[in-house]
């Protein structure tokens, strides 16, 4: 075998070790987006269940065999207490990246009035229920589900990012049920608005 035929072999070599790098980075970039996307859909879906699950008992009795179940059984008050409990425990029956999510009353779930209407400043839209709300204001349940050092299993930690001990990269969902006004759709009927403020990811610090 000559020069020109070794010098050949050695490129063909390099060429496909470059190749086979190049496609194994190709494969786990692949792989840790899709893993992103289906963690941040499940938070979402989480998030959307619990508001919903709390929304449907704000103007409903509590169950009285049950800490956070209520009854069927329309009442004239707002019932924020079942409502908050309601929504924890949806919480808690879901998860994301097989992790259950972890429930605090301050930060997971809030009761209040939520503004619906598009000319709203950002931020403004929910309030709490020790402030009185306006005539265009809704009772509504907030759910956010956070991903970050201290909640629920900490940073998704994509294959890349675990090799070069990266930090991670946070994730959030927020979602918002409100009970409609009297008239506003039909008996039973409870469609949850779902605001659609999630959280980008993020590098964990």
């Amino acid at each position: 075998m000559n020069k020109t035929t070794h010098k050949q072999a050695g490129s063909i070599l390099i060429m496909a070790a470059v190749s086979l790098a190049a496609m194994i980075g190709f494969a786990l970039l692949t792989f840790n987006i899709t893993r992103l996307f289906i963690v941040q859909s499940e938070m979402q879906n989480g998030a959307d269940a619990a508001a919903l699950a709390g929304a449907a008992c704000l103007n409903r009795i509590s169950d009285p065999e049950s800490s956070t179940h209520c009854l069927a059984i329309k009442q004239d008050t707002l019932n924020w207490t079942r409502a908050k409990a309601k929504a924890l425990d949806q919480l808690s029956r879901n998860t994301a990246d097989r992790i259950a999510f972890y429930s605090d009353d301050d930060d997971s779930v809030q009761v209040g009035f939520w503004q619906p209407l598009s000319e709203a400043q950002a931020g403004t839209e929910f309030i709490d229920v020790t402030t009185s709300p306006g005539s265009d204001y809704l009772p509504a349940v907030k759910v956010t589900i956070t991903k970050s050092p201290d909640k629920n299993g900490g940073p998704l930690m994509p294959i890349f990012q675990t090799l070069f001990h990266s930090a991670g990269v946070s994730l959030s969902a927020t979602a918002v049920a409100v009970l409609p006004s009297p008239g506003a759709t039909s008996e039973g009927s409870l469609p949850p608005l779902d605001v659609g403020v999630t959280t980008p990811p993020r590098l964990a610090k």
